[in-house]
């Protein structure tokens, strides 16, 4: 009887406690503030007006789904430290006579930095590579380039054949997203004319034959990450003095 008691209190115990988690994560913006744009919840330190955030970096233009001073389109924020939002495909296409149509995007993200963990860096294309570079200088970043063949298309496959992806570095919040064939000869893939680089969350793309001449007006989910101050959550958490 008493091993009963003891299971059922146990058992009352936890579900206090996951609920306490629970309504601790709960996103809230300032008091009078929206908490909303559309049906994306804008939780502290947030929000749409310049009163309802903690400072310009953090406020959301409702119009465009946007913060200052970056080019990204915001699809959701979480309570911790996720932000989830839409960039671009890069493209370079020759047509028969070996010119070059390309549209190469320049990535600004403010201070949330790209996650270097939950995306990957991919290249889609006969003989294409996909890189991200510096915006001052046209340097490679780190070491991400990503380079395909296309002996073998299958569907639903991405290594290597018409479709790569390769992990991403630290830290980044600004970059150009760049795609280039490997080959500038004209007819070795007569059915591939152009080359394809973007980002995109994990498990959030699969490869099909017929993206190989369909991706240019496209655009992929990635996840940032936010924090207040400039350090991560898990350096913050070392100064016991310091952290709320």
């Amino acid at each position: 009887m008493l091993l009963q008691l003891n299971v059922i209190l146990i058992g009352i115990l936890i579900a206090i406690l996951s609920t306490t988690k629970a309504e601790s994560q709960v996103a809230q913006s300032l008091p009078g503030c929206p908490d909303k744009c559309g049906n994306i919840t804008i939780p502290y330190p947030f929000g749409t007006q310049k009163r309802c955030s903690l400072s310009e970096a953090y406020q959301v233009n409702c119009k465009n789904l946007s913060v200052p001073k970056a080019n990204f389109k915001i699809l959701n924020i979480t309570v911790d430290g996720l932000m989830y939002g839409l960039l671009p495909v890069a493209h370079q296409c020759y047509n028969s006579t070996g010119s070059i149509n390309q549209l190469q995007h320049n990535i600004k993200l403010s201070r949330f930095r790209i996650s270097s963990t939950l995306n990957l860096l991919t290249a889609v294309g006969c003989h294409a590579n996909a890189a991200l570079k510096d915006l001052k200088d046209g340097s490679y970043v780190s070491v991400c380039i990503s380079r395909t063949s296309c002996n073998g298309l299958e569907n639903g496959s991405c290594f290597g054949q018409g479709c790569m992806q390769v992990p991403l570095p630290f830290r980044l919040t600004k970059f150009r997203l760049h795609a280039q064939r490997v080959t500038t000869k004209v007819g070795s893939w007569s059915f591939n004319n152009c080359t394809y680089a973007f980002l995109v969350q994990k498990d959030q793309y699969t490869f099909h034959e017929t993206d190989l001449d369909k991706m240019h007006n496209r655009s992929f989910p990635v996840a940032l990450e936010w924090t207040v101050g400039n350090t991560s959550c898990k350096e913050a958490k070392k100064n016991k003095n310091s952290y709320i």
